[in-house]
Formats: structure tokens, sequence, C-alpha cells
């Protein structure tokens, strides 16, 4: 199912990119990061129901909401280890196509020589 985040036509939803992004010091970074962004848009859904459970229940939600600080920075931390994998997932993808292109070059080059060698034979 689609996120809320992006919504049904995958654009964003203000009030969820703000109360997620205000988390983070890169929003840019993490507006780029669709896996972390969904995974702390299922951790504040989570959040709510937990914090409405304890409402319903008569639960003390000061305390409730002290149970969970732990937990987001666990999360933040989560999503940020996110961030970075994909970040050296993308660089290590250029570095194969550059040294894709690398080869190409060589075997263009070697072609090349082989074709010339044979024009001369003839």
């Amino acid at each position: 199912s689609p996120s809320r985040f992006f919504g049904r036509r995958r654009g964003p939803n203000p009030v969820t990119m703000a109360a997620i992004f205000d988390l983070f010091p890169d929003k840019e970074q993490m507006k780029e990061s669709r896996a972390a962004v969904e995974f702390i848009e299922k951790w504040n859904h989570a959040e709510n129901a937990f914090m409405n459970a304890c409402r319903e229940a008569k639960l003390s939600s000061t305390k409730a909401k002290d149970c969970i600080v732990s937990m987001r920075e666990a999360v933040k931390d989560i999503a940020l280890r996110t961030i970075g994998m994909e970040i050296r997932m993308t660089e290590m993808e250029a570095r194969s196509r550059h040294g894709d292109d690398d080869n190409m070059a060589s075997m263009r080059s070697i072609l090349e020589t082989t074709a010339s060698k044979l024009v001369s034979l003839e």
C-alpha cells in the first residue's frame, strides 16, 4: 500500500513530512531517502497508536511519552544509518558504472586496433 507520506499519487503530505523532517539535521538528505521516510512514518503511526491506547486506558500520557523517547532516538539512528547505506550504495553503483565505461573504452580501442590491422592485411 502506498505510504501516507507520499500519498496516493506519490505526492508529499506536508503535515507528515514536517513532523518527520524536523527530527533530522540534514533535511534535504532525508527527503531523498524513501526507505528512511517510510520507516519513520511507520514508527510515527505506531507511536500515535500507543499514545491513543494509553489515553483510552487513562494512563499518564506524560509517562507514556517518556517511555517512547529512547525508542524514538533508536528509530532516528536506524533511519540515519539507512540513509548512510543508501549513499554508499549510490557511490558504489557510480564507481561500478565508471568501471564499466573504462572497460568499454578499452574494448573499443582493442576492436578498433584489430579492425585497422584486418584492413591493412587486405
